[in-house]
């Protein structure tokens, strides 16, 4: 084989090498775009059905300046959504602005009419707290952690009073982030916590003993991950 048929053979090896190679790519890209499509389309994504599957009873978590005064001032209220399997609940707060002189002392609450919008399932009872009460609480379970200091009841009202009461959004986080710091104690304390003591805090319940009972037997000791708070920043939209 003479120098020219060598060249010439190694010429067409080349050529064959770099058509192959350019076919390995070209082919499978249409393939493997036509994959990756239908994996993502393919994936079950949540729906609003899917989500309202487990049936809820609403309860309402009602703050108060003062209960004892005739015409008190709500300073927060909280929807708990809890699902009739016992799952996670989750912990909703509303703009306080909209309800601050909405409490009625005759019906022991809020005018479920204002509620109607939030509401996931019927009302079945409130929980019914005021400042001194927050402060009897976080009391009875040693303080709570919040901002990286150990605060006592005294001083989570004083972190809520510092918020900005012209943004809406600021005392509702403050209010998250205090409820979570509550949350999270009594689940660090778990069995050790005087559990008596801490139901007779509220100022008042309208829900049923055996339904508090009941309850109480469901999520006691409490865990962190058995309650997602919530609040409702940013909007005043009605909860999905």
């Amino acid at each position: 084989m003479n120098s020219r048929d060598s060249v010439s053979r190694l010429r067409k090896l080349l050529i064959v090498g770099a058509v192959c190679f350019i076919l390995s790519w070209v082919i499978p890209y249409p393939l493997f775009s036509a994959w990756r499509d239908s994996l993502r389309y393919s994936q079950p994504k949540p729906t609003a059905s899917a989500k309202r599957s487990s049936i809820y009873e609403t309860f309402s978590v009602i703050w108060l300046d003062d209960v004892s005064s005739p015409d008190p001032i709500i300073d927060g209220l909280w929807l708990a959504y809890v699902p009739t399997d016992y799952a996670e609940i989750e912990l909703v707060g509303l703009p306080p602005a909209e309800y601050r002189e909405q409490f009625s002392s005759i019906l022991k609450g809020e005018p479920q009419l204002l509620l109607l919008p939030h509401l996931r399932g019927p009302l079945v009872g409130s929980v019914i707290l005021d400042r001194n009460d927050i402060r009897e609480l976080t009391h009875a379970i040693g303080g709570v952690y919040l901002m990286g200091q150990k605060m006592d009841g005294e001083g989570l009202l004083n972190y809520l009073a510092s918020a900005d009461v012209t943004q809406p959004d600021d005392v509702l986080i403050r209010q998250g982030a205090v409820i979570q710091s509550l949350l999270a104690q009594i689940a660090v304390q778990g069995m050790q916590i005087d559990l008596a003591r801490l139901l007779d805090v509220p100022s008042l319940y309208t829900l049923e003993k055996t339904r508090l009972d009941e309850l109480v037997n469901r999520y006691y000791p409490l865990s962190t991950e058995a309650v997602r708070v919530h609040p409702l920043v940013g909007s005043t939209a009605t909860t999905p």
